[in-house]
């Protein structure tokens, strides 16, 4: 973990606000620091940079819809309740 002053970002905090980021929508107040985090952290930049190229190939992907018998099991489990952790959909 890293820090660049108060009133800087740490590695942990940096990482949780690293999918706001990636989808354009951190609070442009923490923008600034995200930014100014990144611009000396080596890993987190590697980390944010692995975090967009994950969500760019993720967005390439064709949609794909879910076979009606397996929505329906999920419907009756989500019904049923989490009484049964065991049980596999």
């Amino acid at each position: 973990m890293s820090s660049f002053g108060s009133r800087d970002l740490s590695c942990r905090k940096f990482s949780q606000m690293a999918s706001e980021y990636v989808d354009g929508t951190l609070d442009p107040g923490m923008l600034w620091e995200f930014n100014y985090h990144a611009e000396r952290c080596r890993g987190c930049s590697a980390f944010v940079s692995t975090l967009r190229a994950i969500v760019s190939i993720l967005r390439s992907l064709p949609f794909l819809e879910a076979p009606e018998e397996l929505k329906q099991r999920i419907r009756e489990q989500s019904i049923q309740g989490s009484g049964d952790a065991g049980t596999v959909l």
